[in-house]
């Protein structure tokens, strides 16, 4: 199981952020967040989440400190796990 959360920089500053989940089938895109406006609500840092068969992901997006915390529940919640991750720059689009 995987999740990844991916940020979208537009040229005028807006972004928009993307939850992709693999379950164990291949990773595949669930959630599209709203596109945010540079300065504006949301700019910042978002939640997003998402659910995929029995792995539900609930992600907070902090822009500013370029992290995001992740909350992962499998089997109806009987599992959890918590972890941060770095946000990575990279050239490519968000979307598969």
């Amino acid at each position: 199981m995987q999740a990844r959360v991916c940020i979208q920089n537009f040229d005028n500053g807006d972004i928009q952020g993307f939850l992709y989940i693999d379950a164990g089938s291949g990773e595949m895109l669930v959630t599209t967040s709203p596109r945010y406006t540079a300065g504006g609500k949301g700019s910042s840092g978002f939640p997003i989440s998402g659910i995929v068969g029995s792995v539900e992901v609930d992600a907070s997006v902090d822009v500013v400190g370029r992290t995001v915390d992740f909350t992962v529940s499998t089997n109806g919640g009987a599992t959890t796990s918590l972890f941060t991750r770095s946000l990575a720059t990279n050239g490519s689009n968000c979307t598969v």
